[in-house]
This record gives C-alpha cells, structure tokens and sequence, in this order.
C-alpha cells in the first residue's frame, strides 16, 4: 500500500489542498509512478514552490546547481545510478561533513545507505530534480568522452592495423566498447546541452566536434585525428549507411530514448578531403507538444491566426529560413485543427516527426514520389487538411491553390523573409492573382532570436543611433548580454519566436485581384496600423529588455 509521504507533508504544512491530495492518490493507484514526478505531472505543485515547501518544512537552504561550484572529484564518491534514482548529487566536502543536494528530503532512509561509502556526516541543500540529473548527465558524458578517446588511442597504436580494431570496436555492441561510449557521451551531452545539430568535422591534424545551441554553433571538443576513422564508422552504422562508401553523400536515422523523451537522430555526411564531415539533426518529439497558445503570438495575432484556422478551405502559409521554427508553428497549427471527424494528410521531404492521428506521406524523387505526384495521389484520398512540407515549384503551388479552391484547407511553408514577399512568390511561380486572392488565407512570417539570460544580462542607456534605429527620441534604458554560470557564459538562454502575421481580409483580396504592387500592398498595411512587421516585432522585444541590439543586426529582416 502506498503511503505518499512528500504529499502527506505538503497537505499538513498546507501547501496542497485536500482535493489535490485525493486526486494524487486517485491517479496513484491507476499509475505506476514515482510520487514526486506524479506531483509534478498532475502540476500540483510547482518545482519552485515544492522546493521552498521541503526548505521550510525541513529548514533547509535552497542552492541553484546553475550557479553552484561542484567538486566533480566527489562524483565519484557514490554509484551514479544510485544519485539518479535518488535526485542525490554531492556539492563539497569538508573533514567532517559532505554536502548533498537532495531533491527529496523525505527518502532519509534512502541515504542513510549511502554511508557505506563514507562515513562523514551528510549536510543536506534542496535543489531542483532536473538541474541535478542534467550535472549528472553532463559530467558522464565529459567522463565517458575522455575516458573512451584514452581506450581508442591506446588501441590505435597498439595495433599494426587499426582498421582491424576499429571494426572490432563499432560491432561490439556493448558500452565498454570505447567507440560506442564516446559516440554515445557525444550525443548525450548534446541533448543535455539543448543543442539542435551535431558537427562532427574533420581537419589535417584534429577532430572538431561542434553544437549549434540556440542558433550558434560552439566548440565542445577536439579529438585527436586517429579516432576519427571509428567515430565516423560508428556513427555511420548507427544512422543505417554504407560505412564502405565514402565518396557520395549519405543521409540516415535513428531514434533513441534519454530522460524518458524521445529524440530523432538525422545523419547526413559529405566527402571532404580529410575524410567525411557529419551532421548530427536533434528532433525531439517533446517539441510537439505546443499548443498555438504557447508559440508566443500577441493577443491580436493570435485572434487573427485562430481566425485563418477557423477556415474550412484556402491556404495558410508560414515562411522563413532554415532553422526559423517552421515545423513547430507548422505541427502546432495541424494540431489544433485535428479531431476525430476530420482527415489530416502530410506531405514531407522528410517526414520529421511521426504523429498518431495523421495520415503522413514522406517524398522520394529517386522513386519518383514528388510534391506534385504525392499531392495528386492526396486529393484522391477523401483529406479534408492538406499539410504540404514546402511548396518549392510551379507545378506544387498550382495544386496547392486547386486544392483549396476545391474544399480543402492547405497548410505549407515558403522560404520567403516576409509574410507580404509571400504573395509575391506564389504570383511569380504563375499563380493567377484572381485565383490568389481567392485561396490565400493568411501567412504567418517568423524568426527565432536569441533570448538575454535574466540573471546576468546588463542595463545601460541606449546611444542615439540606437534610439534612432529603434524608433524612439527619448532616453530609454536596454539590456546587452554579459554572461554567467547559468547560460555557459554566453549572455543568453534559449530562443523565442517573433512573428509577421498577414490575414488576408476582403479588403487585401481585392487589392490582389485589382492588380495592386505587393509593394504598395504592404506600404498601404503598415499605414493601417493593425500590421506588425518582423523588424517591429524584434524591435518591441528590445525594449522590453527580452534580447539585446545584437538581434537586430543578426537576424535578416529586410525583403
């Protein structure tokens, strides 16, 4: 029988009401899980509120992993399964005392087991579950990394063929086998870091491997260039490639599991003259889970966006580059639109994320299976949604538009800067203005900027070129980055969306099919006043003090 202490703690220190102690118990019973991360799941509690509940009930001091100093000597102290199942994870030492951040107070009995490996007396700091597991994760992946590159070197040269012992190392299956520990520590420590791709690129004299972490891509680590060769071939018979060809392209897949959330691994390698250069794609499946709520519109784009979604035909279009966040505005919008009664079918080139409910087609030209041919096909299978992974040609936008125009509502991408350049796109791959005007419902424009890190970013007052950029002639106080602990000295965390939200009214309809200049159609919104342009979104974000002036150079804004 259950007992659900930490619960039983928090109702009697008031924290959590009865009904929320029913309900945990009810869910319990049902579920095999953990109290603590059933708490957190029913979102009965916070994590912050849960950790100031277990310092004052137990009088202990919260302590901030992000900021705190480690002693990764004491890591080793205690099984590192042991502190994951815990949330243990050792701080400091002194000659008599260790000091433990601890998730859950409540397993006393837990860690008093640990004394087995010391004898010194435990001084214990509430800390956050996940801030522990991801200094867990990151020093295993540092350890694991230095400890198999010394195993493939000295393996190197020991033998006087080390091809030998690079096949031997990538087929043994196991995670002593040091080709497999370090390609592993690789990936795991990306995923830690939130990184969005993996380059693994080879140079005359080393192996450089980079993250590319909100936009930018940083150094981790090199690697002497003799591993190379077991590296790239594991990686490669991972990803499902022919390790014998090295003079083509390859591309592959894998998915894998870490912290109980799925990532899509997409590989894909180029010759170049040291060997095959290697990018590493991260998708989480986690990724999906934003409603269009959480994608960050303003109240009045969001009223315009759930009006285009509310339309039962015509096209919605989300445009920019590589990397703007495309696919999750895309995946947000189909999954606002899916029921039961309706019919959602995806074309994709390839198919980034498998999602139950939809009827997914991936593009192969090398079978013939393109946009126009795969879309075709579509419109025979009774879709009420048409989802179109990127409309790159004349012959997919013209079944684009019938398709609408016919009873169906079709969402795709276009890789335009602009929400307005978007009509002008689709008007020079030959789509009739009188047939546009008709069928475009709306098209959503997007970047992704950097967000300033809150706990370290800087306050200063702006020059007058700054003011004058920004639009402003009074004084006005900014923030630049600075960096800290908690953002790897970078001076930001994360990235937000901004957007350029294009409804397309009556009144724009009838501008396209007069004939009007795209040009003179976008003068003529921004005069309105109800148009807000991607350069004023980033802008508004600045002098809110969410990113700094570096943003706006960066990131391309003008048509």
């Amino acid at each position: 029988m259950r007992t659900y202490p930490i619960s039983r703690l928090l109702l009697k220190h008031q924290y959590i009401t009865n009904a929320a102690f029913e309900q945990l118990k009810e869910e319990g019973e049902k579920r095999d899980t953990e109290e603590y991360d059933l708490l957190r799941e029913l979102n009965i509690i916070s994590v912050s509120r849960l950790m100031q509940a277990f310092s004052h009930i137990f009088s202990l001091e919260i302590v901030d992993l992000d900021l705190a100093e480690i002693d990764e000597g004491l890591l080793e102290l205690f099984p590192q399964k042991s502190m994951r199942k815990l949330g243990i994870i050792p701080l400091q030492e002194t000659e008599k005392e260790l000091v433990l951040a601890v998730s859950n107070p409540t397993l006393i009995a837990e860690m008093e087991r640990l004394r087995y490996y010391t004898e010194k007396k435990f001084v214990l700091r509430v800390a956050d579950r996940e801030q522990i597991i991801k200094r867990l994760n990151l020093y295993s992946a540092e350890s694991e990394s230095a400890e198999a590159i010394e195993k493939l070197e000295d393996a190197m040269e020991q033998q006087k063929r080390p091809e030998e012992t690079i096949l031997a190392n990538i087929l043994d299956d196991t995670s002593d086998a040091p080709t497999i520990r370090l390609t592993n520590s690789i990936i795991s420590k990306a995923i830690t870091e939130g990184a969005s791709d993996i380059h693994i690129e080879p140079y005359e004299k080393n192996v450089a491997v980079r993250y590319r972490i909100d936009g930018r891509l940083i150094v981790q680590q090199r690697l002497p260039m003799n591993v190379f060769p077991a590296l790239i071939t594991r990686f490669k018979l991972m990803g499902g490639m022919d390790i014998a060809e090295r003079r083509v392209p390859q591309e592959g897949r894998l998915e894998i599991m870490m912290d109980n959330v799925g990532t899509d691994l997409r590989f894909s390698t180029i010759p170049n003259i040291f060997g095959e250069k290697l990018v590493i794609r991260l998708l989480r499946k986690n990724a999906l889970n934003k409603g269009v709520e959480e994608l960050g519109f303003d109240e009045e784009s969001l009223g315009k966006v759930k009006s285009m979604l509310d339309r039962t035909n015509g096209i919605i279009l989300v445009t920019g580059p590589t990397g703007s966040g495309k696919s999750t505005t895309l995946y947000s919008f189909l999954k606002h639109l899916k029921s039961d009664e309706t019919a959602i079918v995806t074309v994709e080139d390839p198919v980034e994320y498998t999602i139950e409910g939809f009827n997914q087609t991936q593009v192969s030209v090398k079978q013939g299976m393109t946009f126009p041919v795969a879309l075709k096909a579509i419109l025979r299978q009774d879709p009420d949604i048409i989802m179109i992974g990127e409309i790159r040609d004349e012959e997919t936008a013209h079944i684009a538009v019938r398709a609408s125009i016919t009873g169906h509502l079709v969402l795709s991408t276009l890789h335009t800067n602009s929400a307005v350049s978007s009509m002008g796109r689709l008007l020079n791959m030959g789509v009739e203005s009188y047939l546009l005007a008709d069928s475009l419902r709306g098209v959503v424009a997007q970047r992704l900027i950097r967000r300033l890190c809150p706990y370290c970013k800087e306050k200063y007052l702006a020059s007058e070129d700054e003011k004058k950029t920004l639009g402003v002639d009074y004084p006005v106080f900014l923030y630049k980055a600075k960096g800290c602990a908690r953002c790897n000295d970078t001076g930001y965390q994360g990235r937000f969306a901004i957007f350029e939200v294009l409804h397309v009214t009556p009144e724009i309809g009838h501008m396209l099919q007069s004939g009007e200049e795209v040009s003179r159609i976008a003068v003529k919104l921004e005069e309105r006043g109800d148009y807000q342009t991607l350069a004023q979104s980033v802008k508004k974000a600045i002098l809110k003090g969410e990113t700094s002036m570096q943003e706006i150079k960066e990131v391309d804004i003008d048509d």
